[in-house]
């Protein structure tokens, strides 16, 4: 059995579902091996009750039991799973440990362009990202923060943007709507 094989990963999601992630996980068990983490489990979420809200987060490492948890209701990214993989390396939270390894995993691991992408949309959301990519590429990138954490304004003008799309959310749910001939 190879180190990638010792990489589990639950399928208890839908098939359709399944078919969507399945190269993508198959890349980050290749990725984890490779990079050496402590990481052992990657474990594709899915609940169908939330089908329009989706959950709070795209990932999240929980190093305490050397797991990598991913949201089935959201596109497949590799620019996410290097993200938590970094969490994993550093031990840190989104600090400055854990920026420089999320810097050294997008250039090792995505074609040039898309971890230019990742790198800019990280250095907008995280400032520990931001400051060392102006140090690196000499770009400054305007700091817009992120509704998953800690910047209260932030999150406040997520929820006030997105007013309607909870209230809808809230509604349907409420009145068991047409989530659930879908899910029966």
């Amino acid at each position: 059995m190879s180190s990638r094989d010792s990489v589990y990963c639950n399928t208890n999601v839908p098939p359709e579902v399944w078919k969507r992630w399945r190269r993508t996980v198959d890349w980050a068990r290749h990725v984890i091996a490779t990079e050496n983490t402590s990481c052992q489990i990657i474990e594709l979420h899915w609940h169908p009750d939330l089908w329009l809200l989706g959950c709070n987060f795209m990932g999240m490492c929980n190093t305490d039991v050397s797991e990598i948890h991913l949201c089935g209701h959201k596109a497949p990214s590799k620019a996410t799973i290097l993200h938590e993989i970094a969490h994993d390396l550093s031990g840190d939270g989104h600090g400055r440990g854990w920026a420089e390894q999320l810097l050294t995993l997008n250039r090792r691991w995505l074609p040039q362009r898309l971890a230019i992408r990742s790198n800019r949309s990280h250095a907008r959301t995280y400032r520990s990202v931001g400051a060392l990519w102006r140090k690196v590429s000499g770009e400054h990138i305007l700091f817009t923060g992120s509704p998953g954490h800690s910047d209260v304004k932030s999150v406040e003008r997520h929820h006030f943007r997105n007013r309607s799309r909870y209230a809808q959310a809230r509604r349907a749910l409420r009145s068991h709507g047409p989530w659930r001939a879908w899910y029966e």
